[in-house]
């Protein structure tokens, strides 16, 4: 008889019937791991990625602005849209570039894991380019022809990657300076 009312007392234990602890739902896991282990992981990428669309965007250029939708693997779609001007005006000025731009100095400004966006500050070496005219002429802003401190922000692309999504100015102290 003992036997027979442990197996009941376990089935009405199994079955709920008796009060115990509130049953817990598990969490559903993340559908998406964050695209970088470490914030230094995401630095590296988002200077490589400054780099690629700095020798894409410097090609453009010296072919005078031509063909200008191949940034487009380089950038989010609002950034496309804002380079379409920028290289838009190098074609109907007649101008083109010289020389290849150069990055340096990246520090990581921020970097959210959930949604993999970016944020550096980098300096942007101008040193070694020039925008010449239609004639032949340096037409390059004086403020072209050194090191530029750059905000540069990013967002997640397509494969895993980061694209460009932002290349501002820093309007803060000019630590390319230093």
């Amino acid at each position: 008889m003992l036997p027979l009312a442990g197996v009941l007392v376990g089935v009405v234990l199994l079955s709920g019937c008796v009060p115990g602890d509130p049953v817990v739902t598990p969490q559903p896991e993340p559908s998406s791991t964050p695209l970088f282990a470490s914030e230094e992981e995401a630095l590296a990428a988002a200077t490589e990625a400054y780099a690629a669309y700095l020798a894409m965007s410097d090609t453009i250029t010296s072919e005078g602005g031509a063909r200008p939708e191949r940034i487009k693997p380089f950038v989010s779609e609002e950034q496309y849209e804002r380079e379409l001007i920028g290289f838009e005006a190098y074609g109907d000025q007649g101008n083109h570039s010289e020389g290849s731009s150069q990055v340096d100095s990246p520090k990581l400004q921020a970097y959210d894991a959930a949604t993999s966006r970016v944020s550096i500050y980098i300096c942007l070496d101008l040193s070694g380019t020039r925008v010449v005219g239609p004639t032949g002429e340096t037409v390059s802003p004086p403020e072209a022809s050194g090191r530029l401190p750059i905000e540069a922000s990013f967002v997640n692309g397509s494969e895993a990657t980061i694209v460009v999504d932002g290349s501002e100015p820093w309007s803060g102290s000019d630590f390319c300076a230093l």
